[in-house]
């Protein structure tokens, strides 16, 4: 059974990533301290037993950068990211991941540095028993999301980026 985990990237721009801490930081610092966030969660997502490791990105434009920026970790797949919500493009990601013969996929977001890549793998393989898995964090978020292939409806009705996730 093939295995996929994908990673969700943005280019590290000044004024495009990590603008809620914009009060506190510049914009060229919040995008060095995105970028710093991304290779470590690269670096996790390398280390997994996943049988495909995807960096998915944004914009469409941002393939080049990003693989500058992470081929020193090792190789990757880069797909762009779908339009829509964060719900809908999760989905999308899911539906791809699923044609390309992915039987468990597991989505992990770029902002979880200390994510150890024991824990994308933990999720894949309970991922072979259940249909949803679901890495809970304290902010009322979540740091993983995983399903096997099959009709699911989980990134429906949700208030993406509050504290009310779960």
């Amino acid at each position: 059974m093939s295995t996929c985990a994908v990673l969700f990237a943005k280019k590290p721009a000044p004024g495009a990533v990590k603008t809620r801490l914009q009060s506190h930081l510049s914009a060229h610092d919040a995008a060095r301290l995105y970028e710093a966030l991304l290779l470590d969660c690269a670096t996790a997502l390398h280390a997994t037993q996943a049988a495909a490791k995807v960096v998915a990105f944004t914009p469409a434009y941002a393939e080049d950068a990003l693989r500058t920026l992470l081929t020193p970790i090792g190789t990757f797949e880069y797909v762009p990211q779908p339009e829509g919500d964060l719900g809908q493009r999760m989905e999308g990601l899911m539906q791809w991941a699923f044609a390309q013969k992915a039987e468990r996929v597991v989505l992990v977001g770029s902002d979880s540095p200390s994510l150890p890549a024991a824990y994308i793998d933990e999720g894949l393989a309970l991922l072979r028993e259940k249909e949803v898995v679901l890495g809970p964090s304290t902010d009322g978020g979540y740091y993983l999301v995983g399903r096997r292939k099959g009709e699911s409806r989980i990134f429906q009705d949700v208030a993406w980026s509050t504290g009310e996730v779960l």
